[in-house]
């Protein structure tokens, strides 16, 4: 079912919310999804935040200092910056210094108590990165492996930018991920195997890019809340295990 006609998806939207987790964000709720890859639609159930919580808890804890957290944020993201060749809307222009609480798009939350925050309101040594959402930055850029430096990340929001190349494998390392998108992006290769290794992921999310090949049935299998992997130029079946609704 490869190159078929741009497939029309009727999808509920889903009330994504910034709640305060262990990470200081979460998306709540279980809801049925669409799963575009042919002419109809797949309506997908998803999972419950108690599996969620059972994944958290069996997630490995982290013994780095925030300190170390920090300065290891800080390496992650001027990587990133340095790999980015256009920013028409300059934001990038902020992320400069130390505290990369105070970049735009970027979300810091206190481990200790949960609060979420993205500014210099809170001592920095107290914060770690929970959060990023650069959705229609319009940034030009690849995905830098260094990403997996922060490993308290629960969302990671790149809808609408201009990112090529592929998803790097390193972001297995994101242990608290729970929310991946990165549609409408250039993206390309393979389906991204490494979504399968992320223990916490609830909502993926890759529409709107040229990744090609085989879907791997293991897709299926992830609790997940949502799974949005239309136009693409993805092939073969979806199981039949699933509900199917036409659109």
């Amino acid at each position: 079912m490869k190159n078929q006609n741009t497939l029309i998806l009727s999808f509920f939207f889903l009330n994504l919310h910034l709640a305060t987790t262990k990470a200081g964000f979460s998306v709540g709720g279980s809801v049925g999804v669409g799963v575009g890859v042919g002419s109809g639609v797949v309506w997908v159930g998803g999972g419950s935040n108690s599996n969620h919580n059972q994944n958290q808890n069996q997630n490995p804890k982290s013994y780095e200092s925030p300190i170390s957290k920090m300065d290891s944020a800080f390496s992650a993201l001027q990587a990133w910056k340095s790999s980015i060749t256009d920013d028409p809307l300059k934001i990038l222009d902020s992320w400069v210094g130390s505290n990369v609480c105070s970049y735009k798009g970027i979300f810091c939350s206190n481990p200790e108590n949960g609060n979420a925050m993205s500014s210099s309101s809170a001592e920095s040594a107290s914060l770690v990165v929970a959060g990023i959402d650069l959705n229609h930055a319009n940034l030009q850029g690849t995905l830098v492996k260094e990403l997996s430096l922060l490993t308290d990340i629960s969302i990671l929001h790149l809808n609408s930018n201009r990112f090529s190349g592929t998803v790097p494998e390193t972001f297995k390392d994101l242990v608290f991920l729970q929310e991946l998108d990165l549609s409408n992006n250039q993206l390309s290769g393979s389906f991204p195997l490494v979504t399968l290794y992320m223990q916490s992921l609830i909502y993926l999310d890759i529409r709107f890019n040229f990744f090609s090949g085989l879907l791997p049935q293991e897709l299926f299998n992830k609790n997940l809340d949502a799974i949005f992997i239309n136009n693409n130029q993805f092939e073969g079946e979806i199981p039949t295990n699933l509900e199917y609704r036409s659109a």
